[in-house]
């Protein structure tokens, strides 16, 4: 019975989000930019100001807070959706072959200019690791400890994992496919380090994700794949083999590999330790949210966009709302209104590269907004992605609509136009 009800719940949403946005579309007049609107940034509700820019008043956030809590948004929705389109596919193997085509040269990229701004010249386990301790500083890897580095070899620790908390907040964590979850990870940390050397092979032996695993470990040495296999194929052997090597180093004990290192952050250059936290943490966001980017348009063309966001309601949409909900119940946002749903939705965007974003009209039954550019369309770019956007808006929908909703499951978002299918602004309608 439950199932049948859930089926019922889950089907049609992307259908029902599709014909309130044409509908729209139609009905309301051309968005057109205006001053004097509501910024999301910096946010006042009520006598609490959400964002406190640089300083700490009270229970004011300050702009690290926010951009931390960003971090942890794109977290949520990147993993989530590797999760459950992995379980709609049966497996990893379409999905780390579709993510190899479209994420592939994005990361290469962004690494190519980490090693540019570095001065990076050599092909060695030195500059993989500040390229990817750079890469990782801003987006919850701080307490990375490496604790063997040497020229045939890097192997790290972690007993933390802001991806594992991402899943665990989306309601994933019991899922049958958690165990391998971690392919995920070699496949990025793979693309990554090839900026310095493609024969370099980035394996994690042990995850957190893992019932089995108390903590997540990683080894980068050299290795070859055959000519026969893909890459999903390659990545399978070089977790058995060594997985099977740690064994063996540990003797049977999983637990002696346990053991403090060096911190990540150690080996940076001294430019990079100067930046501002801030700066580091705004990176971070946009690291975080071109894998978000890059991950729902795989999904998307492997399921379609009417399974893929449907399937946002069995738990991603749920579990958006209650993290919502108490976050509005702590700064007294508890009213059901549209400018209360408006402001919710606010916070969910706040940090997140949606500071141009802004109300420009609201009353208690409805509150319009708009926006000059896009985060997720300069995401898609960075990917060479930017084609495959037509419909990005519906996403926004669900996404929006399920932050703003928590106090009032009656409430909607619309978003009527959008720049990634080339409309010069994005609008949206809380009502």
């Amino acid at each position: 019975r439950r199932g049948k009800l859930m089926s019922e719940k889950t089907t049609g949403y992307y259908e029902a989000i599709k014909k309130r946005c044409a509908e729209k579309r139609k009905s309301e007049p051309e968005p057109k930019c205006v001053s004097g609107g509501g910024a999301l940034t910096p946010m006042a509700i009520a006598s609490k100001p959400i964002l406190a820019e640089n300083r700490q008043l009270g229970r004011n956030l300050t702009k690290t807070q926010v951009l931390s809590e960003a971090v942890r948004i794109w977290h949520r929705f990147s993993w989530a959706d590797v999760i459950r389109v992995a379980e709609a596919l049966g497996g990893y193997e379409q999905l780390i072959l579709g993510l190899e085509k479209n994420q592939r040269q994005g990361v290469v990229d962004a690494a190519n200019a980490f090693r540019k701004e570095f001065g990076l010249k050599s092909d060695d386990m030195h500059d993989m690791r500040i390229v990817s301790c750079a890469g990782t500083i801003g987006i919850g890897f701080e307490n990375d400890a490496g604790i063997e580095h040497t020229e045939e070899r890097e192997v790290g620790m972690k007993h933390w994992c802001p991806m594992v908390q991402g899943i665990r907040d989306m309601g994933y964590e019991n899922s049958p496919l958690i165990k391998d979850f971690h392919l995920w990870c070699d496949l990025y940390d793979n693309f990554e380090i090839a900026a310095t050397n493609t024969k370099m092979c980035y394996t994690h032996t042990h995850c957190l994700a893992r019932r089995e695993d108390s903590y997540c470990r990683y080894c980068v040495d050299f290795r070859d794949r055959r000519p026969d296999e893909n890459y999903y194929q390659w990545l399978v052997r070089m977790r058995a083999e060594k997985r099977a090597e740690a064994n063996e180093e540990a003797h049977g004990d999983v637990a002696a590999l346990d053991r403090p290192g060096f911190a990540a952050c150690n080996v940076l250059d001294n430019t990079w330790g100067k930046k501002p936290i801030e700066e580091v943490l705004e990176l971070g966001v946009r690291i975080q949210r071109r894998i978000a980017v890059a991950t729902v348009i795989t999904g998307v063309e492997l399921l379609g966009w009417d399974k893929f966001i449907d399937g946002m309601m069995d738990k991603e949409i749920p579990r958006m709302r209650e993290l919502m909900r108490n976050f509005g119940q702590e700064w007294d946002i508890t009213g059901t209104t549209a400018v209360e749903a408006a402001v919710l939705m606010s916070i969910g965007m706040q940090g997140s590269g949606f500071d141009n974003h802004q109300f420009i009209r609201w009353n208690k039954k409805r509150a319009e907004g708009i926006g000059t550019s896009c985060p997720l369309v300069e995401s898609a770019i960075e990917s060479g992605l930017e084609g495959k956007l037509e419909n990005m808006c519906h996403w926004c929908s669900a996404w929006h609509e399920a932050n703003a909703a928590a106090m009032n499951g009656d409430i909607k978002v619309t978003f009527t136009h959008c720049i990634g299918k080339g409309d010069k602004l994005c609008r949206w309608i809380v009502e």
